[in-house]
């Protein structure tokens, strides 16, 4: 799927919308609590009002401003759309507009306060206008008002306000607190806002065998192609997710309840429909061919979307999957010996140690520890070590149908290290005695949880749910592979996916450039993937591409000044895929290589943080919006030299860097770990001043050629299978931090 960022300015002014205003001569001396009174200058008659049980006819001949008749009241249920009928004397050959408030969230406030203030729009309707009319004859004005689902239950306010209008475009009142300097009168009513009743009677029983489950994706899903009248369906919520419901047959009444409670949500009539959650748990849906609550032998289709979902857990390395308060949980051990395992995803550039983990499972008073297993094809693979865990704490989370689940903190006896040099996954095992453990199936991270048993003696993926853990891990970005791939698998390096637009060339965007502390990061040039729309004839168009290397503002964490403007530089440019959007134009993507004509030094004794910002004329660059493939900061973008505004993309891209005579400006010489004889013609030794965790060996085709648990300061290396060639040999401590070193074999 693509993605486009279209930004906009706004340029918005505002105004006060509201003064409260003492009225003189109310037709009641008892002051309304809580509620401003508006004050009417020259009265005009508002002579019907009618909505469900208020039916209130009132004097042509009027000369109150402000009429209480909060003594009438009326329920209405939420969700539900009632009409309105409303009457009034303009005097002659005027128009008048009607406007009714009702204050839905109880905060003795009718309509908005501010201009953003969207709750308060929620209680504000412009009724429309009479022309003309004496108040008693047949100029009958008729609406209808929809009671939003966000409106609290109970007793509260309606206020209705008549008002002449000489305008174009018409004037309604703004403020239930202000009529204006014109004729008119203001009437107050009493609204009791209930829950809808709804219908749960079910002669047909439950459509589905299980409940359904949504997935986290922004489209409609097939429920049931058989769904009936007089029936439900059990559907699993989350709480703060909008869900729109979906009926393929006309006239069916909806009601949606508590699965457990049985108290009512939402009821509906209309063949699409959406509800906020305020729960998370199962809903039932009851279907009726009537709001009598009726059944008949048809059928149709149930289909439901839900909001797209971000997971909260995705933090960089410290990723995770979210609990759920236990509705969902897996066998583990048991019976048929189940064992699971989950993945851990390496990330581009970044270097992840990993000293434990919070998972939410049952019970256990014997030993948590795990198996790091490499990836096979998309499963756990080999063994390479195992992890004794240390249980930190332990706190009980919830009690759901029967079982108890706790919080487990579990610390790693030796660091686990996600690093892309090793692959693209690696796998945990769980090793437990704990009978059952927490579930998604909401969110996964790359791969679902895998399993195995005594029936499903190989592993597989369990394609419904993932794991519910958080990682307890520190990242660290190595500065010499700064790359950010775009498209929603982030291991392909296919420039599809997500793209950031330049809206015809008023936008610039800036991506920075991480550099380590008191080093220096010499930068040859970048690779991006920059995209035009138009037509064949269009790719001989000259393009511009400039590029400013920029400082950082520490203090607003954003570009700052122009370190170096327009740098110097060739490029190459590949067209690599071709997209057709209708018959005539296409989006065009290009891997665009620049080479800068003198190489960018940037010292991390004076920042960190540098940025580069691009200004040009292609259509967009492509982007990544996935949190986990973030270099430091998402890219900032600028609006005609305007504030800078920070994205939730980060730009594709590829720094070209040289990190082979890297000068530290620290005075101190690090000790590395000794490699030697180099060069080497059948043994290798290495002999560290800390424990050695594991060694591997790489050709410079970046293939693997040795990967070796260690566990020892020193070892020797029998290699004499090796073909003569360079290598490059990393080096990783039971601490986890890394050294790595190039060698030659004769």
């Amino acid at each position: 799927m693509k993605k486009s960022l279209i930004i906009f300015c706004l340029f918005l002014s505002a105004m006060s919308l509201f003064a409260n205003k003492t009225n003189n001569n109310p037709k009641k001396a008892k002051p309304i609590a809580n509620y401003c009174t508006p004050n009417v200058s020259d009265p005009e008659a508002l002579t019907w009002v009618s909505i469900g049980t208020i039916n209130n006819r009132t004097a042509a001949t009027s000369a109150v401003g402000y009429e209480d008749f909060t003594s009438m009241s009326t329920d209405l249920g939420r969700y539900k759309t009632y009409e309105i009928k409303l009457q009034g004397n303009t005097e002659g050959n005027y128009k008048a507009s009607f406007t009714v408030f009702i204050d839905f969230n109880h905060d003795g406030i009718l309509g908005p306060q501010r201009y953003d203030d969207l709750e308060g729009k929620k209680e504000r309707f412009e009724i429309g206008t009479i022309t003309n009319s004496t108040g008693t004859d047949d100029k009958i004005l008729t609406a209808t008002i929809t009671i939003p689902g966000s409106a609290l239950e109970g007793v509260t306010r309606m206020r209705v306000m008549k008002r002449q209008t000489t305008a174009t475009p018409v004037v309604y009142a703004t403020s239930g607190c202000d009529l204006g300097n014109t004729y008119g009168q203001v009437e107050d009513y009493t609204i009791n806002i209930i829950n809808p009743q709804g219908c749960d009677s079910a002669v047909n029983g439950s459509n589905l065998t299980n409940a359904f489950v949504p997935k986290n994706v922004n489209d409609y899903q097939t429920i049931t192609t058989s769904a009936k009248t007089g029936a439900y369906t059990d559907v699993f919520v989350m709480e703060g997710v909008t869900y729109d419901f979906k009926i393929s047959k006309t006239g069916v009444f909806s009601t949606i309840k508590d699965a457990s409670t049985g108290s009512t949500y939402r009821t509906a009539t209309e063949q699409d429909f959406s509800w906020l959650s305020s729960v998370t748990g199962y809903i039932r849906w009851y279907t009726h061919a009537g709001e009598d609550c009726s059944a008949d032998s048809s059928t149709f289709t149930e289909s439901v979307k839900p909001s797209l979902q971000t997971n909260p857990l995705d933090i960089d390395c410290a990723t995770g999957i979210p609990a759920i308060k236990g509705f969902f949980n897996l066998e583990n051990a048991g019976s048929n010996a189940q064992e699971l395992a989950f993945d851990i995803q390496m990330l581009q550039g970044k270097t992840s140690t990993i000293k434990g983990i919070n998972l939410t499972m049952a019970d256990t008073t014997g030993s948590i520890n795990f198996e790091e297993l490499n990836d096979q094809n998309g499963l756990p693979g080999s063994l390479i070590s195992t992890i004794n865990g240390t249980v930190e704490s332990k706190t009980l989370a919830y009690v759901r149908d029967g079982k108890s689940f706790y919080n487990y903190k579990i610390i790693f006896d030796k660091p686990v290290i996600a690093d892309i040099t090793l692959g693209t996954r690696k796998w945990l095992k769980l090793i437990t005695d704990a009978a059952y453990v927490e579930v998604n199936p909401i969110f996964q991270n790359d791969k679902k949880i895998a399993y195995k048993n005594t029936v499903t003696t190989d592993w597989q993926i369990n394609n419904d749910f993932e794991l519910v853990y958080q990682l307890i891990a520190q990242c660290q970005q190595d500065m010499c592979t700064q790359v950010v791939l775009s498209g929603d698998d982030p291991t392909d390096g296919a420039l599809t996916g997500d793209m950031l637009a330049f809206s015809l060339g008023l936008i610039t965007q800036s991506l920075d450039i991480i550099v380590e502390p008191n080093k220096q990061l010499k930068v040859n040039g970048i690779e991006l993937g920059l995209t035009l729309l138009g037509t064949s004839a269009d790719l001989n168009t000259p393009r511009v591409l400039d590029l400013n290397l920029r400082s950082h503002d520490a203090t607003l964490q954003e570009p700052s000044n122009i370190l170096k403007a327009k740098l110097p530089y060739t490029f190459t440019r590949e067209l690599v895929e071709e997209i057709p959007l209708d018959e005539t134009s296409s989006f065009y993507i290009f891997k665009v290589k620049v080479l800068f004509d003198e190489t960018l030094v940037l010292d991390g004794s004076q920042s960190t943080t540098y940025w580069l910002e691009l200004a040009t004329n292609y259509y967009a660059t492509m982007a990544s919006a996935e949190i986990s493939s973030y270099i430091g900061m998402p890219a900032f973008t600028r609006y005609m030299d305007a504030v800078w505004v920070k994205q939730d993309f980060e730009v594709a891209y590829n720094l070209l860097t040289d990190c082979s005579t890297l000068e530290t400006q620290n005075p101190i010489k690090q000790e590395k770990t000794k490699v030697y004889p180099v060069p080497f013609v059948n043994t290798l030794t290495v002999n560290s001043a800390t424990q050695i965790r594991t060694i591997e060996i790489f050709n410079l085709a970046g293939a693997k050629t040795l990967q070796k648990e260690v566990n020892q300061s020193k070892i020797d290396l029998e290699l004499s299978t090796l073909p003569v060639g360079i290598y490059v040999v990393k080096i990783t401590d039971v601490n986890g931090k890394v050294d790595v070193q190039k060698v030659i074999k004769k």
